[in-house]
């Protein structure tokens, strides 16, 4: 019983991966999906692309996955990213730009803090993916770490 394979899917679970086996997978993604589709498509194509990509690994991904941050009591939505990956990883899609610029890193770290704030056991990553017009693949990476919960003299936790 131990070696049952789903008939839905052929790959074993990837459940357990952490956020850097993630990442591995998300550039292999990306990578996929330029070579197949080639330049000058959507962000929606490569998108698609990358989910299809996800699913016959069995990764599991989130499409157009909103964001939101609590602001003075209230829940303000920040922004809808591309794919959220496995629950670790953020990606940021742009199709057609020369370079990523600022704007894609500032929009791509809004997401993050927001995850952060709703995740805090986890480290978060997160990715600007760029499908230049060029036929190159663009990346930006960035890192945050766990927040780390201050401690007591007793050496007990704080809330």
């Amino acid at each position: 019983m131990a070696n049952m394979r789903s008939r839905f899917f052929r790959n074993a679970c990837t459940c357990n991966m952490t956020p850097d086996n993630v990442w591995t997978e998300c550039i292999a993604a990306a990578q996929t999906a330029m070579h197949e589709l080639g330049r000058a498509h959507s962000e929606r194509a490569y998108e698609d692309c990358m989910a299809n990509y996800f699913y016959h690994r069995r990764i599991p991904y989130m499409r157009q996955r909103q964001f939101f941050q609590e602001v003075q009591g209230e829940i303000i939505p920040v922004g809808v990213a591309d794919l959220e990956v496995a629950h670790s990883v953020i990606l940021e899609l742009k199709a057609g730009n020369v370079n990523i610029n600022d704007d894609h890193k500032a929009q791509l770290l809004r997401y993050m803090h927001a995850a952060r704030n709703r995740n805090k056991e986890r480290s978060i990553m997160g990715g600007v993916f760029l499908f230049g017009k060029d036929g190159a693949l663009r990346v930006w990476e960035h890192r945050m770490p766990l927040l780390q919960t201050p401690a007591r003299q007793d050496g007990t936790e704080t809330e």
